[in-house]
């Protein structure tokens, strides 16, 4: 898996939801030919960090 040619922040959007995030990175991930075990491991990973931004987001607010 060669994840770091993969721009994450390309679909980071704070106005989103969680469900909508997901899908982008579904997109995405399927767009970079990750299989799916990989693609499991980020999209869990990575809906983790987008709640963490969201939440630190929100506490800011």
């Amino acid at each position: 898996m060669s994840d770091k040619n993969i721009d994450y922040e390309s679909i980071f959007d704070k106005n989103i939801t969680l469900e909508e995030y997901k899908d982008r990175l579904v997109a995405l991930l399927r767009e970079h030919r990750v299989g799916i075990v990989d693609r499991r491991k980020i999209i869990r990973q990575k809906a983790q960090e987008f709640r963490d931004r969201t939440r630190r987001r929100d506490m800011r607010s």
